[in-house]
């Protein structure tokens, strides 16, 4: 069942409590190395709570691992998102730990940092940690029906909490995933090797 609110956060700077422009963490971030900063919202729930303070590293390497928590900017607002995968373009998947729309696709240079969670959530951070790889290196043809099973068995895996994610689908399934546009919805990995 979907709730009936979209999960929505921000993050404030802490001295004084203040919104801040990308351009303005940036720049604190670069001056100081790290950042603390108040997580305003519900879209990390339960692992960041309303009002939590979260310490950012300025980001500036490769793409960040799964299950990595960064501050991202989606539409120019700061927020704190989790990785959540990678999509054939190179994109980096970013959710919510609440979120039950769709995932965020951003290009790994607009991550502003990797957000270190509050001790009692940094270990119990396992939102991702058990995923569903399903395999399509061998599917010739997918149907309507076979989009339909992959999505309920996508929707059953994030109500379980589980991460989800195609492997190494073949041309012909990969172009019936696009013109449905699930290519957005889904996490899609080119090998397993990508996927592990």
């Amino acid at each position: 069942m979907t709730p009936f609110w979209h999960p929505l956060s921000t993050l404030l700077l802490t001295d004084p409590v203040a919104f801040a422009t990308p351009a303005v963490l940036r720049f604190l971030a670069q001056a100081t190395g790290s950042l603390e900063l108040i997580y305003a919202g519900d879209r990390m729930w339960p692992s960041v709570r309303h009002g939590d303070r979260v310490t950012v590293r300025l980001w500036a390497g490769r793409s960040p691992a799964l299950g990595t928590p960064v501050v991202a900017c989606d539409g120019g607002v700061p927020d704190l998102l989790r990785v959540d995968g990678h999509d054939s373009n190179g994109d980096v998947v970013l959710r919510g730990d609440a979120d039950p729309g769709p995932a965020v696709y951003l290009a790994a240079e607009e991550i502003l940092g990797v957000a270190e969670l509050p001790a009692r959530v940094s270990t119990a951070a396992g939102r991702v940690s058990r995923r569903v790889l399903v395999d399509l290196s061998a599917v010739g043809y997918i149907d309507s029906s076979g989009v339909a099973s992959l999505i309920e068995a996508f929707q059953l895996a994030r109500r379980a909490g589980t991460g989800f994610a195609l492997v190494a689908p073949t041309p012909s399934a990969l172009r019936v995933l696009q013109l449905a546009r699930l290519d957005r919805v889904f996490t899609i990995h080119a090998t397993l090797a990508d996927a592990l």
